[in-house]
């Protein structure tokens, strides 16, 4: 209801509100400085990186390098299921099991 009256211009939400809303569609309200904007908007836009700083050991990695290097992010192998004499499933043993 909330929502349908928000669309229709005939309530004039409060900030927890829009707040509530983000979060349900995995966002998060930022409040920022009108000084800082061109900044952040620059930051975001580099994907994470320090704008006009030259690569190297002084620059910081991006957040997406960062978060890439922690250990939950790395895929994991699946573990090959095996016949009963403990050679690899062939196609066909894998589409029987998949209909039994």
């Amino acid at each position: 209801m909330t929502v349908q009256k928000l669309e229709a211009g005939s309530i004039d939400p409060r900030m927890s509100t829009i707040a509530v809303l983000l979060r349900v569609l995995g966002l998060e309200l930022m409040l920022v400085p009108a000084g800082l904007k061109p900044a952040v908007e620059d930051f975001l836009q580099s994907g994470g990186r320090i704008v006009a700083q030259p690569a190297g050991v002084g620059a910081p990695a991006s957040i997406v390098e960062v978060l890439s290097r922690m250990p939950h992010a790395k895929k994991t192998k699946r573990k090959q299921k095996k016949s009963a004499t403990g050679e690899p499933l062939t196609q066909q043993e894998r589409s029987n099991r998949r209909k039994q």
